[in-house]
Parts: structure tokens; sequence; C-alpha cells
């Protein structure tokens, strides 16, 4: 959705054919002004857009959804002409940060969510890197993501700047509160592009989120029933592993029982193994390499509720 300025046009305004590959390419074109649109998450809203809700494995429904803000952006660049800026933005609470791409040189500059996107106002740090792939008229893959408290962003698969744990970090303080409250802070994340001073096109433009784990329930006793006890792994249970231990998670944050449910320790004599608690996979356990994607299984008959029909297109060697 565009949100200011003027010189995009979008897919949808391409004279083309909808299916030809002009169709899937953002073209901005204004040599003295600049120009932006941002992700609207809510125009679908069927598909809750930045939250955790995911489109397979469902089998419960809930009214509200966590939102979700470690993500990525990425996207092929061209830039035919001009000299100005081209950026990434993503938001994260009340963080912003922008990949600032211009020739031969990349910035990543932390501010605060509102303030635009080329401005001074409201700036934390910035720091900026040499990048030779920007100098020249080739296309370029440029990637921004924010992930478990880490800014990176690449071009070409290459990390140019990255964040440390001085720089960007969470809150802990917080993030505990608003966890104990069972009601935390609404922040949506915030996606956006822009472009200034240039003639430049954009293609095979993506937006990726992170997997959510729900934090708030309760595991199961050896029987399987329920308890009374948090998630292992919880603020209000927290997990210490030994040496070769592991802690492993679904690929459904709320219907995988993974480790965060497990009521039972490993107890296996014959195999050795003794004080294993709950909630922890010995080290041992660990065999073999996965070298194959089975699921999602494909699809559900009418009469069944799990998708048990192979879904051929989508199966595939893990290189």
């Amino acid at each position: 959705m565009k949100d200011g300025g003027s010189g995009w046009t979008g897919p949808r305004e391409s004279p083309e054919a909808t299916y030809s590959p002009e169709a899937r390419i953002f073209r901005f074109d204004n040599a003295s002004g600049s120009g932006g649109f941002h992700f609207d998450s809510e125009a679908n809203p069927d598909t809750h857009a930045l939250t955790d809700w995911l489109p397979y494995d469902q089998t419960a429904t809930r009214a509200i959804f966590n939102s979700v803000s470690d993500l990525r952006l990425r996207c092929v660049y061209r830039r035919a002409a001009g000299d100005g800026a081209f950026r990434m933005q993503l938001s994260k609470r009340e963080d912003q940060f922008t990949a600032e791409f211009t020739r031969g040189k990349v910035a990543l500059i932390r501010g605060k969510v509102g303030a635009a996107a080329g401005s001074t106002g409201g700036i934390v740090w910035r720091m900026e890197r040499d990048a030779a792939e920007l100098d020249g008229a080739n296309p370029v893959v440029l990637e921004l993501t924010n992930v478990e408290y880490r800014v990176c962003v690449r071009i070409n698969g290459r990390q140019i700047l990255a964040t440390d744990d001085q720089q960007y970090h969470p809150d802990v303080p917080q993030l505990l509160r608003e966890y104990r409250l069972r009601e935390p802070a609404e922040y949506k994340a915030t996606v956006r592009i822009e472009a200034a001073r240039q003639r430049c096109a954009i293609e095979h433009l993506s937006l990726w989120r992170d997997v959510y784990y729900i934090n708030l329930g309760n595991h199961l006793d050896p029987a399987g029933g329920a308890t009374h006890d948090p998630f292992w792994a919880s603020p209000d249970n927290v997990v210490r592993l030994g040496d070769d231990e592991y802690f492993v998670m679904g690929d459904n944050s709320e219907v995988s029982l993974d480790a965060r449910y497990w009521g039972a320790p490993v107890d296996l004599p014959r195999e050795g193994n003794y004080n294993v608690s709950p909630g922890r996979v010995p080290g041992r356990f660990m065999l073999g390499k996965a070298f194959f994607v089975y699921w999602p299984a494909g699809y559900r008959p009418a009469t069944l509720s799990w998708g048990v029909e192979p879904d051929f297109g989508d199966m595939r060697f893990i290189h």
C-alpha cells in the first residue's frame, strides 16, 4: 500500500498481462523526490498476517492471535539511475530499523517507531559500511532481518552489518511484567520500503516471519493428563540444560506436544539413562540427520481431520 510521495508503479498498475514476469516487478522513477509503500497486514483478514496463526495443523480456534515481529524482508534490487537512497524498514515493539542502500554504501539505523525513514529525528544509533556490490547496475539481493533481538543486513547472502548485545537487546523486566499480567502490550510490526532520487526496480519481494512459541500453558503429567504446572522453559518454570541435553520444539506452537508439555522424566534403565528430568532430551537420543521434507502431508478427505493424502508438490530433499 502506498503511503506518501510519488514514483512507484506496482504490479497491478503494470500495463502488461497479469501473469507475465513484468507483472511481478515494482518500479520507481522519480529523479527529484521520494515515495514509499508499506505492508498492510489487515488487507486479507482471514490470513491473520504477522501473527502466530498457522494455515496447517489447526485443530483449535482462537479469537486472539499473538503478534509476531521477528521478520525478514527480502528483494532483488536493480538501480538504473540516480544517487538517492533505497530503504527497507522493519519495526519491533518501539524500535524501528532501517537498512539504507546508496551507491557503494549500506547503513543500518535504529530509530523510534513513527519516525520517517529518511529523517534524523529519533535516531538512537547509525552504523555504516562500504558495499562494492552497490556500485554498479547489476541486480543485488537485499535482505533485512530482525530475529531474536539481532538485526542483520545482507547483500547477495553476505552479512554486511549486524547488531550486538550492547546495541540491541530485550528489556527483560518489561517482558516479564507483560507476562505476569497475562495481557501483553500490543505491538504490531510495520514493514516499509522507500526510494528517493533514482530509477530502480525490485522483484522477488518477500516477507517472512519466524515461528512464535506460546509460553502460556501447562505441561502434562506422566499419564498424559493436564497439570497446574506451567510449561517447561516458560518464565515461571525455567529449564536449565545439563551437558549434552536438548530442549526440543515442534513445528506448531499451539498443538505440538513438544518438550514444553512433557511431564515424565527419561527413565530407560536398559539404555543407561538415569536422572534425565522432564523436558529434556539426552544428546545420545539425537540420531541421524533430516534429509527429506514430508509434512505437511497434504490433503484431507472430507471424513477425516488429518491430512493423509500426500502432497507431492511440497515434498523435497533437504540440501
